[in-house]
């Protein structure tokens, strides 16, 4: 219950969105134990309490079935797989290939950092806007002294014994000086290295999910390790939403927050 002023009382529903019920018609009763959902405990307060056409709430109901309408064949049609899923899949697997733990550990010992840095770039896909991952190509490739920075921070993000909030920071704190802190890059590397643990950031698909749900994720555009964990958190609550539809990872997770964005735009 958002709000009660006189005999009407704003509630959200999971199912429906912000609702206004007369009090006197309807009886409110304190429920005992307090009931408890992930997206009501983290309920954008402020955008629940709007309903303008152009931002409409969405169901979790809602949003499968237009996914279903532009997919109907879901994560395991040829469309889906052929648009989407296949090159990012493919990626992944390059990624376990030629971005895995033995191959950095013997690359940073015989000194090739230069290696690793094409390894990691050939590695990114369109998925990471090519403005964004020039900004740090531009500065790094053919620099040594960067080169070897980039190669140890991507080995200690990936495989560091640190704990993982101190990897990213590194990781992020190195970009950042370099003006290339951006959600994408960011955030690719341990993605496509880890997809069924980690997500890439897409800052336009985040919120357009998080609004469609008035789901709070704290989202800035400044990468902080608070921000990506609590969308993390985010994309796992609706990986659990979405078991019907067997997603694999978060590839497939987030390619169905990217459908519902255009399902608000």
């Amino acid at each position: 219950m958002l709000e009660v002023e006189g005999d009407k009382a704003e509630i959200f529903f999971l199912d429906a969105g912000l609702r206004k019920i007369a009090t006197t018609r309807f009886p409110l009763a304190p429920l005992v134990p307090k009931p408890t959902h992930w997206r009501l405990d983290q309920l954008d307060l402020s955008a629940a309490s709007v309903s303008a056409p152009e931002r409409p709430y969405r169901s979790v109901r809602q949003c499968i079935e237009y996914f279903i309408s532009e997919y109907p064949d879901g994560f395991y049609g040829e469309k889906y797989l052929g648009g989407e899923r296949n090159y990012k899949e493919a990626a992944h697997r390059e990624a376990v290939a030629l971005l895995n733990r033995d191959d950095l550990d013997g690359l940073l010992r015989e000194g090739d950092y230069s290696e690793v840095c094409r390894r990691a770039k050939k590695n990114l896909t369109n998925v990471v806007n090519w403005r964004d991952s020039d900004l740090l190509w531009k500065q790094v490739l053919g620099d040594r002294p960067l080169e070897r920075a980039f190669a140890q921070r991507l080995r200690t993000l990936l495989y560091g014994v640190r704990d993982e909030e101190a990897r990213f920071d590194q990781f992020v704190s190195w970009l950042d000086n370099l003006g290339a802190a951006k959600w994408p890059p960011s955030t690719y590397f341990r993605w496509i290295r880890f997809p069924d643990q980690e997500v890439l950031v897409q800052p336009n698909s985040v919120k357009a999910a998080a609004d469609a749900w008035r789901h709070d994720v704290g989202y800035s555009p400044q990468v902080t390790w608070d921000c990506y964990r609590r969308i993390r958190d985010f994309c796992r609550c609706v990986r659990d939403e979405l078991q019907e539809l067997e997603p694999r990872d978060f590839i497939d997770v987030q390619f169905f927050m990217w459908v519902v964005s255009w399902q608000n735009g």
